[in-house]
């Protein structure tokens, strides 16, 4: 019987419940055989220390760097100065319009390609440096731009495109005959499309 109301006393703590013992609220600070049992059993549950967590995003990192190509959501909030920051002057610029707008184009010599529209960033395209063989589950190719694993709103052999992700309007992945990667683009907002 003692087991049995041990082992409800545990289940109602990780459930989020108050603890009762005969009907009656037991005070936390009160000092109690049960109580000692309960908190040994939510020590086990406790969230792992903070250096346990650092060696697991390390461990995460370090295993997700061999397949990450660059982040493009974070690209997609950088101001243009930012951008050259990051990746240096441009290789080449272009002027044109796009909706009868003035755009400006830069590309760098990574592959990354940004149209910005009245300063801000409305296109960016990436064309992998290496070879990228499209896989069987599509979702992993958000992650390659640093957008969080989600399933694509639509695919088909020749595209891979996800709407609304990250509240920016659209990103698609292309791929070639080849059955690799050809190039990521990424509408910022709709107004771009």
């Amino acid at each position: 019987m003692k087991k049995l109301f041990i082992l409800l006393s545990v289940a109602c703590l990780l459930a989020g419940c108050t603890k009762y013992s005969g009907g009656e609220p037991v005070n936390k600070d009160e000092g109690t055989e049960e109580k000692d049992s309960v908190s040994s059993s939510k020590k086990q549950t406790e969230e792992p220390s903070e250096e346990a967590q650092t060696e697991s995003k390390k461990k995460d990192t370090e295993e997700s760097e061999n397949e990450f190509l660059i982040d493009l959501y974070a690209i997609s909030k950088m101001s243009q100065e930012d951008i050259r920051d990051k990746f240096g002057d441009p290789e080449s610029t272009e002027e044109s319009t796009l909706d009868g707008q003035a755009a400006h184009t830069e590309t760098y010599s990574n592959g990354l390609e940004v149209m910005y529209i009245d300063g801000t960033s409305a296109r960016i395209t990436l064309t992998p440096e290496e070879p990228i063989k499209v896989p069987d589950d599509r979702k992993k190719l958000s992650v390659l731009v640093g957008f969080d694993e989600v399933a694509p709103d639509f695919e088909n052999e020749m595209v891979t495109r996800w709407e609304g992700i990250a509240n920016l309007s659209e990103l698609s992945a292309f791929a070639a005959d080849s059955g690799n990667i050809d190039y990521f683009y990424l509408i910022t907002d709709e107004k771009y499309k």
